[in-house]
């Protein structure tokens, strides 16, 4: 419990479909694009949440970077690897952004 106090503000609902987004639909959303990291208790449900945004219909791409831990955009920095997987990040959201138009 102490992860959703730091997570959603206090008093916040535990329901909040955008707190929880694999429980409620996700039709009509926009592409989306998700880095997930190997070495991350998270990394499942990130992998889980492509496969529900393509069931959904949404068009999503996933990044899985099995050498990276949770939080590693902040090393990018100092790790060679995590400012490549920022770089792509940041070419991948162009990209879908562009696919918008």
């Amino acid at each position: 419990m102490e992860y959703w106090d730091h997570y959603l503000p206090q008093g916040a609902a535990r329901a909040e479909p955008r707190a929880l987004p694999l429980q409620g639909s996700l039709r009509g959303l926009p592409p989306a694009h998700v880095v997930v990291a190997g070495l991350d208790p998270l990394h499942d449900e990130g992998v889980t949440l492509v496969e529900r945004l393509r069931e959904a219909g949404v068009a999503a791409s996933l990044a899985d970077e099995p050498s990276l831990v949770h939080g590693f955009l902040r090393a990018s920095p100092f790790v060679r690897r995590a400012r490549e997987v920022r770089q792509a990040a940041a070419r991948a959201a162009g990209e879908v952004l562009r696919s918008m138009d």
